[in-house]
């Protein structure tokens, strides 16, 4: 991943990478197919003691309630999968 590149993902999302700090943090804008304007998400990772982490995201500028519950439940979901995922657990 690197500044400025694009991306699409299932369900007619795209966006843009706006920062990158490998490990720490990513900011991403983040549109729906038709939408006028994109959305900004944030991940941010913190370190734990033990070789631990917790993983922060926060999603802004969305303005609708309906699109709110259904991208809470998308990253609820993909938070979840995370530690699989990664083979962590």
């Amino acid at each position: 991943l690197k500044k400025g590149e694009t991306f699409e993902v299932y369900g007619g999302y795209f966006g843009e990478i706006r920062t990158i700090k490998v490990g720490e943090r990513l900011r991403l804008s983040w549109q729906e197919e038709g939408a006028r304007k994109p959305t900004y998400l944030q991940l941010h990772v913190l370190t734990r003691p033990k070789n631990r982490c917790l993983v922060v995201l926060t999603h802004e500028g969305i303005s609708d309630l309906k699109t709110k519950q259904a991208l809470h439940t998308r990253w609820r979901t993909a938070l979840d999968a995370l530690p699989n995922a990664l083979q962590l657990e």
